[in-house]
């Protein structure tokens, strides 16, 4: 016999708190490197199986794509999984401490369709005048560099609607919502971007001349969430965001 779960009861469900918050962060980065242990591990497994029965396994240039695909799909859905369970009263409600998963009108949607374009173009300018002339090095661009024009595609698409999905989901819903009942709406937007920018470091092998880029990007990404009510602005501009980043990247590292 199965048995459903049930979720907390509106009356009784309090709404995020900037611990729960931070918690839930530090949950999802720590999900991806114990999914992608168990993925990576599980690829190697299948492909010495197949070596073994005189099949071919994966091939060498498709293991760490895949890795990463099935991890942060696999982070994601536990991870808004959780959410539904903690804060299910909360989801649609546009007014913070709200999660904001209601639909957005269609001025805001469009203006931030043109701020996820704007903003990786003047972030990109700030991030070459801190550089000096340093190769800004990112995860997400190592893992292009020679990976199958499938699979790169693959990549990308998972790039530009997942990963903007689960974190804006943390850092302009939970987050921001928590902090909205300690602070004003400008103070915790601006701290949400901070942390934002902060938990990035490591993708960015260290390089806090790359933060005030983040930084832009998760202020704007408050300010639509905290103007429109809504957090799919905020997820269409940080996707547009990482569409042209992530596809310039990709480009310039192709290797026909």
């Amino acid at each position: 016999m199965s048995h459903a779960i049930d979720l907390p009861s509106p009356a009784t469900q309090p709404p995020p708190r900037w611990w729960e918050a931070l918690a839930l962060i530090a949950v999802y980065f720590l999900l991806q490197v114990a999914v992608g242990a168990i993925v990576g591990r599980s690829i190697v497994a299948f492909d010495n199986l197949m070596v073994d029965s005189g099949s071919t396994g994966l091939a060498p240039a498709l293991r760490l794509p895949t890795v990463v695909v099935l991890t942060l799909m696999l982070a994601t859905a536990m991870v808004m999984a959780l959410v539904r369970w903690r804060w299910s009263s909360w989801l649609d409600a546009g007014r913070l401490p709200g999660l904001g998963f209601v639909r957005a009108s269609d001025r805001f949607l469009v203006t931030a369709a043109g701020l996820g374009f704007v903003v990786p173009i003047v972030g990109g300018i700030v991030t070459s005048w801190l550089a000096h002339g340093q190769d800004l090095g990112q995860t997400i661009t190592e893992i292009g560099r020679g990976t199958p024009f499938g699979a790169r595609v693959v990549l990308l698409l998972v790039v530009v609607s997942v990963g903007p999905l689960v974190e804006e989901t943390l850092f302009r819903g939970v987050f921001l919502g928590a902090l909205s009942r300690h602070m004003s709406s400008a103070f915790a937007i601006t701290t949400s971007a901070v942390l934002f920018a902060m938990v990035h470091l490591p993708d960015l092998h260290g390089a806090a001349y790359a933060l005030p880029n983040l930084f832009l990007l998760g202020w704007v990404c408050g300010w639509l969430r905290v103007r429109s009510g809504s957090i799919w602005p905020a997820v269409l501009a940080h996707g547009a965001n990482n569409l042209i980043a992530a596809g310039a990247w990709f480009v310039a590292t192709h290797q026909p």
